[in-house]
């Protein structure tokens, strides 16, 4: 079973409550990943396996399993191909998220490519794990 976690050396992230805005240091790009889209990366950048996000898609939200494990290959083909996350097969498994009373409605995870960072450098951007600042 391949686990996944962020890419350290290119990328910064930030999750909110349903959106995670990740950042491609090197490319200048920045993404924005919304709805089911924040909790694949949470769970992806933590270590999960594409296993693992799928079951949670279908605990969290009112899928198909066949639907959801599409949706996640794909997210999880685009993360990689932008460098975003790597596969990390020495990563344990992370916490399982908590189970929702209820499940909410579905969207597909929906990730939005943005090469322009000037709006988003006038704001507090988040930094890679591996930065230092320099004193």
């Amino acid at each position: 079973m391949t686990r996944f976690r962020i890419n350290d050396e290119f990328t910064a992230a930030k999750v909110f409550d349903d959106e995670a805005v990740v950042i491609n240091v090197v490319t200048g790009r920045y993404y924005d990943l919304e709805g089911s889209g924040a909790l694949a990366w949470s769970m992806l950048a933590a270590g999960a396996s594409l296993d693992e996000v799928v079951e949670a898609f279908v605990d969290h939200f009112e899928v198909d399993p066949g639907v959801a494990r599409a949706d996640v290959e794909a997210l999880v083909s685009t993360l990689l191909t932008e460098e975003l996350i790597v596969a990390a097969p020495e990563v344990s498994a992370p916490p399982r998220p908590e189970r929702p009373s209820e499940r909410s409605p579905y969207s597909p995870p929906a990730m939005t490519t943005h090469s322009d960072m000037k709006d988003l450098l006038t704001s507090d951007p988040p930094l890679p794990a591996a930065y230092t600042p320099r004193p």
